[in-house]
């Protein structure tokens, strides 16, 4: 686990990425670890805070939009 929450920066702005995880940083400090993943037509972010304490999953359809990953 410690591996793979040793992060580095990204192209965004806020947002680091492990070993197959993301932490993206809130204005607030808070930090939100979790996946994103697409296939033609949907596109979905799984994530929440280490601890578990708060978690949330969003499953969204993509089509006709101009980026379909949006998260």
């Amino acid at each position: 686990l410690k591996q793979m929450l040793t992060t580095v920066p990204t192209e965004r702005e806020g947002t680091r990425y492990g070993l197959g995880i993301l932490e993206i940083k809130l204005p607030n400090g808070v930090s939100i670890w979790g996946h994103r993943g697409a296939v033609p037509g949907f596109s979905t972010f799984v994530g929440g805070t280490l601890g578990g304490k708060h978690t949330f999953a969003i499953n969204a359809n993509s089509l006709n939009i101009n980026n379909p990953e949006f998260f």
